[in-house]
């Protein structure tokens, strides 16, 4: 019972270390994201719009680690003002990394 108790206390020590791990790696693909994205990002900096971007894997490398891609949106920016502009927010941009956290592709749209 001891050696399954302390086993499980491992696992549950990696796996958050894993997940503090994947925040920052996270944080740092997004902000690498932004700066290989700065063209396609460029026409959405005037203030009318909000820029928001999410990390996701897409697939899993061989040896470890993870190919991700940080997708960029722009939408409507509300200040709090009166109504909120009713436009949807869109996609405008993807960054893919590959396994080694090198940028594989920009794609703006």
């Amino acid at each position: 019972m001891k050696k399954i108790t302390s086993v499980l206390s491992v696992l549950c020590m990696l796996l958050f270390l894993t997940t503090a791990k994947a925040q920052s790696n996270d944080n740092s693909l997004e902000g690498r994201a932004r700066g290989a994205a700065h063209e396609c990002l460029q026409p959405y900096h005037n203030g009318t719009y909000e820029i928001t971007a999410s990390t996701d894997p897409v697939s899993i490398c061989f040896v470890q680690g993870f190919i991700y891609r940080v997708s960029f949106y722009a939408g409507p920016k509300c200040n709090g003002q009166g109504p909120c502009p009713a436009f949807p927010t869109r996609l405008v941009a993807t960054v893919d990394f590959g396994c080694e956290g090198e940028i594989l592709a920009v794609t703006c749209y």
